[in-house]
């Protein structure tokens, strides 16, 4: 019967792979749901022969977990990789020789992506703030943290920009893409800060390198040699502005990306 199975399957963990207590406790929970579920459905566990069980059985269970009981892709996996695991035990052992597994061809579900939410503006500014006075560069940085708040631009894509990519007369950025730049418009407020940056900083970095300051194929932002920022950098820089900020972990560049702030900004005037 499919309680005597059970029995001999926890058995199994407990003296031959050494399961501690907790995954064996864990192991007869799930098992005891899955001989519940054939009950209810008029199979009777301390009847039934595990030879009765097939794969619609167990597809049926899976629904069951995600339509009645609500579980999560991630507890439904684990509930499967139980059963995955007690049915090829009873393949395997002499004692009992399961000719199929009803479990096999079964996809365990994957767990939902859960996007980090994105920082509201207040947060987003203290995030701005913390940036500059941990800065030797601070409207620089300001600036290229501001820019991913303004425009949801990746890091990759920021360290890419180069300063003709800026409109002159006009509130716009072209960011890099696969196939084809990306023309963004720009904020008033940003831009404030993007013209501060190249009046009072961006001079000063570029007499470091070989490159005329306003040269239109140079880099946007460089760093204190006068080569082009890395974006090692800009993620050190971010990850010290979160904690000085007082952010809570974990430390989430998307978190930028999907910023409240974007929004805002994108109502400010140029």
């Amino acid at each position: 019967a499919l309680v005597d199975a059970v029995a001999d399957f926890l058995i199994h963990l407990r003296l031959e792979r050494q399961a501690s207590p907790n995954t064996l406790r864990a192991y007869q929970r799930d098992l005891r749901s899955f001989c519940r579920f054939l009950s209810e459905r008029g199979a009777e566990p301390l009847a039934t022969s595990p030879e009765a069980i097939h794969r619609p059985d167990v597809r049926a269970y899976l629904v069951y977990l995600r339509r009645e009981r609500a579980l999560r892709p991630n507890s439904i996996a684990r509930h499967l990789a139980c059963l995955r695991s007690f049915f090829r035990f009873l393949q395997q052992d002499p004692g009992w020789r399961l000719p199929h597994d009803p479990t096999a061809g079964l996809v365990q579900p994957r767990p939902a992506h859960q996007p980090a939410p994105g920082l509201s503006p207040a947060a987003v500014e203290g995030l701005l703030a913390a940036c500059q006075r941990l800065s030797p560069y601070p409207w620089r940085d300001r600036s290229a943290l501001q820019l991913v708040a303004a425009t949801g631009c990746r890091i990759s894509q920021l360290v890419q920009i180069t300063l003709g990519d800026l409109a002159p007369n006009e509130p716009r950025l072209s960011l890099p893409g696969p196939r084809e730049p990306r023309v963004v418009p720009l904020d008033g407020h940003t831009l404030r800060v993007l013209r501060r940056y190249l009046q009072r900083e961006r001079p000063q970095l570029a007499a470091a390198g070989r490159l005329s300051h306003d040269a239109p194929h140079g880099p946007l932002f460089l760093s204190a040699r006068g080569a082009a920022l890395s974006a090692a950098s800009l993620e050190r820089l971010f990850r010290r502005a979160w904690v000085e900020a007082g952010l809570p972990p974990p430390v989430s560049i998307q978190a930028l990306r999907r910023s409240a702030w974007r929004a805002q900004a994108s109502r400010r005037a140029p």
